[in-house]
């Protein structure tokens, strides 16, 4: 008898609910549409009312502030704000780095 089961046990009786996943949809789709702009002028800021419309275009009427402001504590973007609203958006050096890291690639031969 030894190493053989003798009762077998069945699976669970009740499974757990799946943790829900965490939604990268709105990072990813930010750090693209800044990533682009980056491509095309360098470390010129944009709006963040151009970023607001071309976000929408991507994610919907979804809020963009939380994530931005994750990014921007985070070091990834430069925010630049006027009476604690929004004006200019861009990508940091650290925030091109890891976009290009971790959804482009970089490293990796």
């Amino acid at each position: 008898t030894a190493g053989h089961a003798l009762f077998k046990v069945p699976g669970p009786l009740f499974h757990a609910p799946k943790k829900q996943a965490f939604d990268w949809s709105v990072r990813n789709a930010m750090f693209e549409v800044l990533f682009k702009h980056w491509e095309s002028y360098a470390f010129k800021t944009m709006s963040f009312d151009d970023l607001r419309e071309r976000m929408k275009a991507k994610v919907g009427d979804r809020n963009i502030l939380p994530n931005l402001a994750y990014l921007m504590e985070y070091g990834a973007v430069v925010v630049t704000t006027e009476n604690d609203e929004v004006v200019t958006v861009r990508l940091s050096a650290q925030g091109i780095d890891l976009y290009e890291q971790l959804i482009l690639k970089k490293y990796e031969f």
